[in-house]
């Protein structure tokens, strides 16, 4: 038998350090928690939680990617998966296929795990198929025992000796919910005792440092030190991804607005203004929830910028830039009225405007005009 109802791979673990975990995270676990969560706090898209804590043989840390549907997704679909299991290997992280089936607040004491072996570069293949992340959703219980138990022996990641402990996981399964499969990985990095003591003061620093190289491979935002941003300026930058946008929706049936950020030229001078901040050693930030939803925003020297992106063509530059205006006057009352002292608005269109009176309509209301070919010029605007 492979399989298995109940906690995998609890044994790893030993008593979490919340004081480290916070260091290398930047921020401290919500209450009752001894993981961070790295989708709410930190705006991460492939992995949810970051544990530390003492093992038998040292520090060690500990995540579970792809762990959910939209973070499987995230991984899989973009083909993520195999560049970050490939440089988790390869800095000598311990990486593990982790499947198991699940309702949604099912802990892990009541999960079936899968637990033949699998090597995870061929685990992360497979997932990488469409085929099988079409199988990456809920199912009836019946569903579960005739359509995706089979499938799943064929692929090898169960097989007939689970048969009895999956009918005693479906008997055992609460009927107000469905199943969701769920292709999971588990990353452990342990840290001797010996090579820890060493690192003294500076250990925190080489955790984050080494997790940042690893998530780097999936457009992940970097850990900071709690120190390194005021707080209540949103959360590590979050990578823009450009939509698909399929039809002709009636006005106004959808967002104008999700519209918009999912169109390519809009995320792509997005990304543009983040890596011209990161090229200057200045952390691009990202909205939290009780903030506006500005597309993104800096701080240097005590001055808090806030950026609205727009895409730009011949057919909606005055509208596009009489929104994106309205937007950054906004969210600068927004963030003025939640405390920070000294807030610029800077409006972002993906080219230059042809009508030249947009400059001195923006100098006028001081909101800083920067073009997508202008990008450089971020990390130096003026902060008097």
């Amino acid at each position: 038998m492979t399989a298995q109802i109940g906690a995998d791979g609890a044994d790893l673990f030993g008593d979490p350090d919340l004081k480290l975990l916070t260091d290398v995270a930047g921020i401290q676990p919500e209450r009752g928690r001894d993981w961070v969560h790295l989708i709410d706090q930190l705006g991460f898209q492939s992995t949810q939680r970051l544990w530390i804590g003492e093992c038998d043989n040292g520090v060690a840390v500990a995540t579970w990617p792809a762990e959910l549907q939209p973070q499987a997704r995230y991984l899989y679909d973009k083909g993520f998966g195999s560049a970050l299991v490939d440089t988790a290997l390869k800095r000598e992280w311990k990486v593990e296929a982790s499947p198991h089936i699940a309702h949604p607040t099912a802990g892990s004491r009541r999960r079936l795990y899968m637990l033949r072996t699998i090597a995870p570069r061929d685990y992360v293949a497979c997932w990488e198929n469409k085929d099988a992340l079409d199988r990456v959703r809920s199912y009836s219980l019946e569903d579960v025992e005739h359509e995706l138990w089979p499938w799943l022996k064929q692929r090898g990641i169960a097989d007939d000796g689970d048969n009895a402990e999956l009918l005693r996981f479906l008997a055992e399964f609460p009927r107000r919910w469905d199943a969701h499969m769920r292709p999971g990985l588990r990353f452990r990095r342990v840290w001797a005792s010996d090579e820890a003591r060493g690192l003294g003061s500076t250990l925190a620093e080489t955790i984050r440092s080494e997790f940042n190289a690893v998530f780097a491979t999936a457009h992940e935002p970097a850990l900071g030190s709690a120190d390194t941003v005021s707080p209540g300026l949103g959360a590590p930058y979050r990578q823009a991804q450009a939509a698909e946008l399929s039809g002709s929706p009636e006005p106004f049936s959808v967002d104008p607005e999700v519209v918009e950020r999912g169109l390519r030229g809009h995320a792509d001078t997005q990304n543009e203004l983040a890596t011209a901040l990161r090229n200057a050693g200045i952390e691009p930030r990202s909205c939290l929830p009780t903030e506006p939803p500005f597309d993104l925003a800096w701080q240097q020297n005590g001055t808090v910028f806030v950026a609205e992106v727009k895409s730009v063509n011949d057919g909606n530059e005055e509208g596009q830039l009489r929104l994106g205006l309205g937007q950054v006057l906004r969210y600068r009352q927004r963030l003025l009225a939640s405390g920070h002292e000294r807030v610029v608005a800077v409006l972002v269109p993906e080219r230059q405007p042809r009508d030249p009176t947009w400059h001195e309509l923006c100098h006028g209301l001081g909101v800083v005009l920067l073009s997508r070919n202008e990008l450089e010029r971020a990390p130096a605007l003026d902060v008097s």
